[in-house]
């Protein structure tokens, strides 16, 4: 008999009853295959090496690594938590009118989803626009939209819907106005490097003064950053910063009285009664000798409060001026009144009756003018009495103060119809809400020094006297 051929080992196989499970399994395995795909494509999207384009010549560029991350941030700081707790009326229109424009109610998190984090926003010649860095969704709603867009004239330029964009880089650049978008996507276009900051927001404004800011969104809300304003730079401490006997609505201590003092009436605010603080200003230069400042090594100015009792709105103003023992060689006017207050001697000579005075007094090495003599009488014990600080310059604004001082005279303004293109309903519609939210910023204070032909600052928010804190306890 012929040897027996070998038998096969027989191969294992899948019990069949497992078979079914493993085709319902693998719908879910290519889901989710594709899922990880997409993600990471999305993400591969969205990534760069630079923040984006910006126009070259543009005078304002905003501009963020991660706009969603630090947009949370920002809601989560106490300055957003007080407004939002008693002004949420402020961001009632622009929420609606981005919404009612692209049907989503836009929060950080869908921000991220359809734009990516990448983001600037920059403005020429009046016009302006952003560049961003989407994901799927952006390139995707892109081919959607072209399909229905018209072709502009420049090559790579769409319009639709009364906004044109293009594409440049990964970069989508999108404009009211053809012309920008042209100029963004141009080669000589700046591109703007990224600031490793993903919780904070820079701001470069080209115009005068020119100033680079950095707002970061902590808890607190600091910014820090340059501003072209030439101020001398100290070598001894400031000695007269919050000299004042209550927080001024606007306080600027430093070395140069002249260029302080040009300064200050270069950036008051305009609110009417405005022209009686340069009014008074050149009728106090008027009093002093040309050289009324040599001699001098630092000077306070505030404006301590705006009286709102009457029709026209009276600041109430006050200023000091330290430095050599003859500093400030006035004579009194014929018209003035001799008075002494605290064991300083001085004059003064009204000019508005009580609420505007020129008010001087001095004492060895020191100054004092008011616009009230009531301001001089409650000033003069206490400018002895200032800290110290190592500052070129520190400025605070009141802005709760200066909110309650707008309200009134805005609202007055708008009964005598004094606002274009706005009546008393318009007004409490668009201009109230804003100076609700300011009142609840608090104080800002700014830190100065000088450096590359400019000031550094370091600037923070306060919160408003009486405000709860996260732990309960009143500020």
């Amino acid at each position: 008999m012929p040897d027996a051929q070998p038998q096969k080992a027989a191969q294992p196989s899948a019990p069949r009853s497992y078979r079914p499970r493993i085709r319902r399994w693998l719908p879910l395995s290519a889901a989710l295959i594709l899922i990880a795909l997409l993600y990471f494509l999305d993400n591969a999207l969205k990534t760069s090496a630079i923040a984006g384009f910006a126009p070259k010549d543009a005078t304002l560029v905003i501009a963020s690594d991660n706009l969603a991350h630090a947009w949370a941030a920002l809601e989560s700081t106490d300055a957003h938590r007080r407004v939002m707790n008693e002004a949420p009326q402020v961001l009632y229109d622009a929420v609606m009118n981005g919404r009612k424009a692209s049907g989503i109610r836009w929060t950080p998190q869908r921000w991220r989803l359809w734009f990516g984090k990448r983001f600037v926003f920059a403005r020429l010649d009046g016009r302006h626009g952003v560049c961003l860095r989407p994901g799927i969704l952006g390139h995707a709603a892109s081919l959607v939209l072209r399909a229905a867009a018209s072709q502009s004239p420049e090559e790579g330029v769409y319009r639709t819907a009364g906004v044109a964009y293009g594409w440049r880089d990964g970069f989508l650049i999108v404009s009211p106005s053809t012309p920008f978008v042209v100029a963004t996507m141009a080669e000589t276009a700046e591109r703007l490097e990224l600031s490793n900051r993903p919780d904070s927001v820079s701001i470069d404004w080209r115009g005068e003064p020119a100033c680079r800011l950095t707002l970061h969104a902590t808890p607190t809300l600091t910014i820090d950053g340059w501003v072209h304003i030439e101020i001398p730079e100290r070598d001894a401490a400031l000695t007269l910063a919050g000299a004042w006997p209550d927080l001024p609505l606007l306080e600027v201590t430093g070395t140069s009285a002249e260029e302080l003092l040009k300064h200050v009436a270069e950036f008051l605010p305009d609110f009417p009664g405005t022209e009686l603080v340069h009014q008074a200003l050149d009728e106090l230069k008027s009093e002093l000798p040309e050289d009324w400042a040599a001699g001098s090594d630092e000077f306070s100015f505030a404006i301590m409060s705006v009286d709102t009792t009457e029709f026209l709105a009276v600041p109430e103003m006050a200023m000091a001026v330290r430095g050599q023992r003859d500093l400030v060689r006035i004579k009194p006017p014929r018209d003035s009144i001799r008075h002494e207050w605290a064991g300083f001697s001085g004059w003064y000579k009204p000019w508005l009756g009580e609420k505007m005075s020129v008010c001087v007094a001095g004492a060895e090495d020191i100054r004092l003018f008011t616009s009230q003599e009531r301001t001089m009488a409650r000033c003069i014990d206490r400018i002895e009495n200032a800290g110290a600080s190592q500052s070129d310059v520190l400025v605070s604004l009141d802005l709760t103060h200066f909110a309650s001082i707008a309200l009134v005279l805005t609202r007055r303004a708008a009964e005598y119809e004094l606002i274009p293109r706005h009546n008393a309903d318009d007004t409490e519609k668009r201009i109230v809400p804003f100076l609700d939210a300011t009142a609840q910023l608090g104080t800002l204070y700014i830190d100065g020094r000088a450096g590359d032909g400019g000031v550094y600052i370091h600037a923070t928010l306060a919160a408003p006297p009486d405000t709860p804190s996260p732990d309960g306890n009143r500020t």
